[in-house]
């Protein structure tokens, strides 16, 4: 990786090609995505103290997306898959680093000396900490149930937004919510769900958009206009896996939009108009219902 580190910025940023999902090419394993997970080691940007993802600092996140872009010429709209990349290669780091170093026998003292070197000692230290609480170990033994009785398993094949609603409604014995379908439309349906039941069940409910940089937080309301990949929204294509969202309200007004296009750079510039947003990021407002 010392290579794209190392990269003198007179030189053109790295292109990047995606395929007809909207993901980088040659996802599982390439310059790219090692370059994520090396950024996802590295404690300056991924510090390891930091109990879970969505407590990592905003500020750390648009570092992490900054140092990308000096690199590499990302298309427009990855950048939440590109985080979300991030975010399980900085999970599977902590991991191994509790499998590989970790032994609560031991004093926090012998585990510094004896840590994997990329990992800071200061952070480290907490991690032990953290690690060393009852909370913790609770949490992790949960954890442990809950992969041990897991039974549901995504599926990558093309299954249509009618066989997923049939399922559904076989399964739970009644038609399934918006919330439901909306949940399992794009799974199953690789992005594509049926338009025509799309229409019919979903296009018109009411909406809440979460930040890119926070899942756990809402930073507007609004409608939802289009689940077609075709729809135009800012002169660009949907694609896979977004939406076009009518923004009614908005909670946040300094967040950045993800796609801008014109003088639509935040949502309060974007308040009464319409925005592109990853699915995986918006979710039904219940309370509207």
């Amino acid at each position: 990786m010392k290579e794209i580190w190392g990269r003198p910025s007179t030189l053109p940023r790295i292109e990047i090609t995606c395929d007809d999902m909207g993901r980088p090419i040659g996802t599982k394993r390439n310059k790219f995505t090692d370059f994520l997970g090396s950024l996802a080691r590295n404690g300056k940007y991924c510090p390891i103290d930091v109990e879970n993802w969505h407590k990592m600092p905003t500020e750390k996140k648009k570092d992490m997306l900054n140092v990308i872009k000096e690199k590499y010429d990302l298309p427009p709209g990855i950048e939440n898959w590109t985080l979300c990349s991030i975010a399980k290669k900085w999970r599977n780091w902590k991991s191994e680093l509790k499998k590989m170093y970790y032994n609560p026998e031991l004093s926090i003292q012998v585990l510094l000396e004896q840590r994997d070197e990329r990992a800071h000692a200061e952070q480290y230290m907490r991690l032990i900490t953290f690690w060393n609480k009852e909370k913790s170990k609770e949490m992790c033994e949960k954890n442990k149930a809950t992969r041990k009785h897991k039974t549901m398993h995504q599926t990558t094949g093309r299954t249509s937004f009618a066989q997923v609603q049939h399922k559904l409604e076989k399964e739970k014995g009644y038609p399934p919510s918006r919330v439901e379908l909306f949940q399992a439309c794009f799974t199953h349906a690789n992005g594509s769900p049926s338009s025509n039941i799309v229409a019919e069940r979903l296009i018109g409910c009411s909406i809440l958009i979460k930040s890119l940089f926070d899942s756990t937080k809402i930073v507007a309301k609004g409608v939802l206009h289009s689940m077609d990949p075709n729809t135009i929204v800012g002169r660009q294509a949907l694609g896979p896996n977004w939406c076009e969202v009518r923004i009614q309200v908005v909670l946040e007004p300094e967040e950045s939009l993800i796609r801008h296009y014109d003088l639509l750079q935040k949502f309060e510039d974007a308040l009464g108009g319409m925005i592109s947003w990853p699915y995986d990021l918006l979710t039904v407002n219940e309370d509207y219902y």
